[in-house]
């Protein structure tokens, strides 16, 4: 009998132990989808857009050329009364817009808004909310050339035929489109791991 009872109590210590195993698993797993471990897998924009809109803030030309692809340049695309153009610049510093303007005297404070990763705006030209979307802030969102098409109107605008040319390559880098309501449209690609500005479109929705 003494024996009976001493194999029924190893029986019952080997069930809870596998019982309290099986329980401890869903818990190792959990950490794993955890706020701080996707911050973790974060991809680096945040920082990449963090850096540019500090160097708008500060005036810095030398800051913003740090997120500026030496190899490929920048495009900024201004209206030109109606018709938008393409300029090509190797080095940002030195642009001037049809109206004599630099770049930094197009930005006002809201620059420094947070882009959010969600649907972006669409242009609401009746400016229910004071701006010309259908909601206000600084909106972001991946795109994939192969099925959003950003800027493939870049041939038929005006501008020098080489540039273009050089617009139409870097257009297939884009990852990630950014609108800040308050200001303009970004455009960002990706080179060998880090995030790079290729195009800023200073157009005003609804002007035309």
């Amino acid at each position: 009998m003494k024996n009976i009872l001493i194999l029924f109590s190893i029986c019952l210590i080997v069930f809870f132990s596998i019982t309290g195993c099986n329980q401890s698993g869903p818990k190792d797993d959990a950490p794993q989808n955890s706020p701080d471990n996707l911050k973790v897998a974060n991809d680096g924009f945040e920082s990449a857009y963090k850096n540019f809109t500090q160097a708008v803030r500060h005036k810095s030309f030398s800051e913003l050329k740090k997120i500026i692809d030496p190899s490929v340049g920048i495009f900024i695309i201004e209206a030109n009364g109606a018709i938008p153009e393409l300029v090509y610049l190797s080095d940002i510093e030195t642009f001037v817009s049809n109206d004599g303007k630099n770049l930094f005297s197009y930005f006002n404070v809201k620059i420094s808004i947070a882009a959010i990763d969600s649907t972006l705006p669409a242009i609401d030209c009746k400016y229910s909310n004071g701006t010309p979307y259908n909601k206000t802030g600084c909106f972001r969102k991946k795109v994939d050339q192969a099925k959003d098409n950003e800027l493939n109107f870049l041939s038929s605008i005006n501008g020098l035929e080489e540039h273009k040319q050089k617009a139409e390559v870097a257009r297939k880098s884009i990852q990630m489109k950014v609108i800040n309501t308050f200001n303009h449209v970004y455009y960002f690609s990706k080179n060998k791991g880090k995030w790079f500005l290729t195009f800023i479109d200073l157009r005003e929705p609804c002007s035309a």
